[in-house]
């Protein structure tokens, strides 16, 4: 679910950056989503929600260059005030998003407490959900299919079965396509 609540907290980031606290659509954005899949595999029940855990030492550096390092922030929070400042709202809100990832953690805390609240499953992976999802469908028989936007692990660990679904700056927040 990483990558949905990523890009459901992209439409947040602004106000969040702007004003110290999000709005909460991200909240109604996953909740949807959720009870999208829901239904597309019949029933909550049968829905398993898998949660990233730890971030992996080895990608370190890949998470630096996606932007995580705290003086690229701090340039995109300057010019995105500056853009503020200057009543560019839209080339601000475009900045802001950037500093999007990674979500911070009430979002996936906000994703446990939806799913503890509606009894549906959910599994926090000792790392990233990826290679957890694999193996709960490939050797664990837990899992058909899965759901996901970052479909690189799929052929990497083995899937079974995956659905992708697009979620990139061109949908603005659309989070099925």
């Amino acid at each position: 679910i990483a990558s949905f609540a990523l890009c459901a907290w992209r439409n947040d980031a602004a106000e969040y950056y702007r004003r110290g606290e999000a709005a909460g659509s991200y909240r109604q954005s996953l909740c949807g989503q959720i009870s999208r899949f829901s239904q597309a595999v019949g029933d909550a029940g049968t829905l398993v929600v898998l949660i990233d855990g730890a971030r992996l030492p080895a990608k370190a550096a890949e998470h630096a260059r996606r932007g995580n390092v705290a003086q690229d922030r701090a340039t995109l929070l300057k010019d995105a005030a500056a853009f503020d400042k200057d009543g560019q709202l839209d080339k601000a809100d475009d900045l802001y998003r950037e500093l999007a990832y990674p979500a911070p953690p009430f979002v996936l805390d906000w994703v446990v407490a939806h799913c503890r609240a509606n009894s549906i499953a959910y599994v926090v992976a000792p790392f990233e959900a990826d290679s957890q999802g694999a193996w709960m469908a490939r050797d664990g028989g837990y899992l058909d299919l899965i759901i996901s936007i970052d479909g690189d692990f799929s052929l990497g660990y083995g899937c079974p079965i995956v659905v992708f679904v697009s979620c990139g700056k061109s949908d603005r927040g659309k989070l099925w396509k």
